[in-house]
């Protein structure tokens, strides 16, 4: 029967929402498409480069690929929970300056139906908007004008998976994800002639919507000690219902409220992963975003194709020690990716490098404290914009209890 910690697990799932929504970015980037961009990946694979399309692990709950559901321990559930923080700095041919962030990053749960069957449920970050900055100009005549910009809000994604393993070493799975958020935009203009009207206009975006996301992982048993699994997802394009409400103010206020065409893309990825004695893996992940063609606002030439290559490791010395630090398991990834707002902000890329540690809790070796450092940069195709560079702190608690035992008589 149902351990006490699941029913409290459970109950803490039904109230992360009101503190997913409170978390934020300070990047000038997000003012474009949906946002900044978040990783997918959970737990573990957060230091190991965010990879996890071909990793099957029975001890982790991995949205990447929902094949990896029928992964799974029978007499166990996975109760998997994450926060972050963050420091971000921005620097400008003539500025500088830092940003912290963090608070509640994911929540998730893993629970085995058959030996060959598993679902999960999770809440995670879709995207982040969070910016404001202003700058001056001089028109012709002489007057000095400012222009402000700022916005805030994001995407959240709700999934809901089932994997079934077919054959021993075939796995496929299945994920629902429903996507909402509120983004708000505003900017304004103020003159330093008062016969010019000042104006500012608001934008505020509510949308929702549901996508299917398929899985496939096959694994290869070389010898005992050897394996490989190969993984692939897709996931078909989708619109998203929305609710667009406009705000102008010049000498007259005007609100108009109006639906527009929002669609996110079709996504496809691939994924290797090489296990040996079960204490080190090398995993490769590739995965492709068709934004490109995908209508935002309306538009559907305002986005570009985002590309993703993530690399990443894990180490474990032994299995079998009295020395604690030979129970650690060790991390290491890297990840490199393209912006899919190229066209508003040119060839943007993003480089990251990740370094993490997986801490086994005394008393409960298969629970773990997951803890992972990211350092990135975000480089952009000129030297007069601005460069931003940040640094990431994720601890993540995976709790592997009890699900089923026998009451003794």
């Amino acid at each position: 029967m149902p351990q006490p910690n699941c029913l409290k697990a459970a109950l803490i799932l039904l109230f992360v929402p009101l503190f997913l929504t409170a978390q934020n970015t300070n990047s000038p980037y997000s003012r474009f498409g949906y946002g900044q961009l978040e990783h997918q990946a959970l737990g573990k694979t957060k230091g190991m480069g965010n990879v996890g399309i071909g990793m099957r692990d029975r001890n982790a709950i991995n949205p990447l690929n929902p094949a990896s559901y029928s992964a799974l321990d029978t007499m166990t559930m996975l109760f998997d929970f994450g926060v972050n923080a963050s420091m971000s700095t921005y620097r400008e041919p003539n500025a500088f300056q830092g940003r912290p962030n963090g608070g509640l990053d994911y929540v998730a749960m893993k629970i085995p139906l058959k030996r060959w069957w598993g679902v999960a449920i999770g809440l995670q970050p879709f995207s982040k908007v969070g910016y404001g900055y202003s700058y001056q100009g001089t028109l012709t005549n002489g007057t000095t004008y400012t222009e402000a910009f700022a916005g805030s809000g994001g995407m959240t994604t709700l999934f809901l998976g089932t994997s079934v393993a077919l054959w021993k070493n075939l796995g496929v799975g299945i994920n629902y994800k429903y996507y909402s958020g509120l983004i708000s935009q505003s900017s304004g203009t103020a003159f330093s002639d008062n016969r010019i009207n000042s104006s500012s206009r608001s934008e505020y975006w509510h949308l929702n919507g549901s996508s299917l996301d398929v899985g496939l992982q096959y694994q290869q048993t070389i010898d005992p000690k050897n394996k490989l699994v190969f993984g692939v997802t897709f996931s078909e394009k989708m619109p998203l219902n929305n609710e667009v409400i406009l705000t102008n103010l010049t000498t007259d206020t005007t609100t108009i409220t109006r639906s527009s065409t929002f669609e996110l893309p079709r996504t496809l990825g691939a994924g290797l992963s090489w296990v040996y004695d079960d204490r080190l893996t090398l995993a490769l992940d590739y995965r492709l975003e068709q934004w490109s063609g995908s209508a935002f606002k309306g538009v559907t030439d305002s986005l570009t194709n985002r590309s993703q290559l993530s690399v990443g490791m894990e180490y474990l010395p032994s299995y079998v020690t009295n020395r604690y630090y030979k129970a650690i398991k060790y991390r290491l990834g890297a990840t490199y990716s393209n912006s899919y707002i190229g066209n508003d902000v040119g060839d943007l890329r993003n480089i990251g490098l990740t370094v993490g540690f997986g801490l086994p809790l005394r008393g409960n070796q298969r629970s773990a404290l997951n803890v992972a450092f990211e350092v990135g940069k975000l480089l952009p195709p000129r030297s007069d914009m601005v460069n931003e560079t940040y640094y990431k702190v994720s601890i993540g608690m995976t709790f592997n209890e009890s699900w089923f035992f026998k009451r003794k008589l």
